[in-house]
């Protein structure tokens, strides 16, 4: 049994390995997809930073290879993923020149990944919000659908409510008579991620942490101008596309349509008889297409980009001040797709990009490896969310009130 079997286990001993991973001033990044797994060494310098200097996170050793034995909802075959993991995880060491790195932090992109948002009130003792009243508010959060069948990736608490005021980001010292705490949970299939962590530990790493795709897509480009403007990214995969929504510095949105380049790669061979190979130059734009292609191409992405729309529109992103988009991933490389995502979600539409992340050569700021740069950002500024909350919320009273005490004063 591996020691990732239940939550608890796994929130206390990932939040070490990811705690020990800062110390050391470096950890291991895999983005594994069902197309491409890739991975590099993110590190800083622990001693500028303990004297107060400006200190870079720069990624190092930044590799990819083809993705073998992972399929759309998971991993497909087990013995085959372990050795492309071994693979790529020597290339990655071998040109990274860091030595050996036993923590590791993974992204999920899954097409069964999906979000949900919970509320729960609590009347306000004294009259002023005090940590004890948020407490009690987040604790009545119900908790995600699907209970034992799924494992939780993030809970992030999205904004609090006071009496009729809404949008409040820091409710302590407010006054009011009630409050109420809205969360974002984000959940995934737990035996998709006991199988990545069970092939992981196979590789000899040690799982620092786990974060889902389109989350380490969005954070990788959240910058300061995007504070309180609003913006939405999309990460275009093989086998699905990552859909995260970001507002007032938080994600209020994270979710995976099932739907990607792998389908529009099978679609050209059906209809045109090539075989994959042709069929996925045709459509990541390499040469000349036939108009046939071109036109199943342009529909299958118009398709696509609808979708997006939809849950843009649920998420009320029309509403924001900013509404501009960013598109990452393979797909995101191809032309077609920002004129064609600029028209269907008819705003601003540009390649994504990351922040305060420095990279080695241009093929590390490649949109491909948003999803590294993400979890580079994130191995060093991790965000009020995550695994942490969600561990301060199980146990026993008197240790739910010490966590998530705790996580209030490291996260405001």
């Amino acid at each position: 049994m591996s020691r990732y079997e239940t939550d608890r286990i796994g929130n206390r001993v990932m939040l070490e390995q990811l705690e020990r991973a800062r110390r050391r001033g470096r950890v291991l990044l895999l983005d594994p997809g069902s197309a491409t797994l890739a991975g590099a060494v993110v590190w800083w310098d622990k001693e500028a930073e303990r004297h107060g200097a400006s200190v870079r996170t720069h990624l190092a050793g930044v590799s990819s290879i083809p993705s073998r034995g992972l399929g759309a909802h998971g991993v497909s075959d087990m013995r085959e993923f372990r050795r492309a993991l071994r693979d790529l995880v020597n290339q990655v060491e071998g040109s990274a020149r860091r030595g050996a790195v036993d923590e590791v932090l993974v992204s999920l992109q899954s097409r069964s990944l999906l979000c949900h948002h919970a509320r729960g009130d609590a009347r306000i003792s004294g009259g002023i919000v005090a940590d004890r009243d948020i407490l009690r508010a987040l604790r009545r959060c119900a908790r995600p659908p699907g209970g034992m069948e799924r494992s939780i990736l993030h809970a992030i608490p999205v904004q609090f409510s006071i009496d009729d005021k809404d949008g409040i980001l820091d409710p302590r010292e407010l006054a009011g008579d009630s409050i109420i705490a809205d969360i974002l949970w984000s959940t995934v299939p737990r035996p998709a991620l006991r199988e990545i962590a069970l092939c992981v530990e196979a590789c000899g790493l040690k799982p620092a942490g786990f974060v889902a795709a389109p989350f380490a897509s969005g954070f990788a480009c959240s910058d300061p101008r995007h504070r309180n403007t609003g913006f939405a990214c999309v990460d275009l995969g093989a086998s699905a596309t990552g859909v995260s929504v970001f507002l007032c510095g938080k994600c209020i949105h994270c979710s995976a349509l099932p739907v990607g380049g792998g389908g529009i790669v099978a679609r050209i061979a059906n209809e045109t008889g090539l075989d994959l190979d042709e069929a996925e130059r045709f459509r990541r734009g390499e040469g000349e297409a036939p108009e046939e292609i071109s036109r199943i191409v342009e529909t299958a992405l118009v398709r696509l980009f609808e979708q997006v729309r939809d849950l843009l529109v649920e998420e009320e992103f029309y509403q924001m001040p900013g509404r501009e988009v960013y598109l990452g991933g393979g797909g995101g490389k191809d032309p077609r797709a920002h004129g064609i995502a600029a028209r269907v979600l008819a705003c601003p539409v540009s390649p994504v990009r990351a922040r305060s992340v420095w990279w080695p050569s241009e093929r590390a700021a490649d949109p491909a490896f948003i999803g590294l740069q993400g979890l580079a950002r994130f191995a060093r500024e991790t965000p009020p969310d995550l695994r942490q909350l969600e561990h301060a919320l199980t146990g026993s009273v008197v240790g739910f009130v010490r966590r998530t005490a705790h996580w209030i004063s490291e996260n405001w």
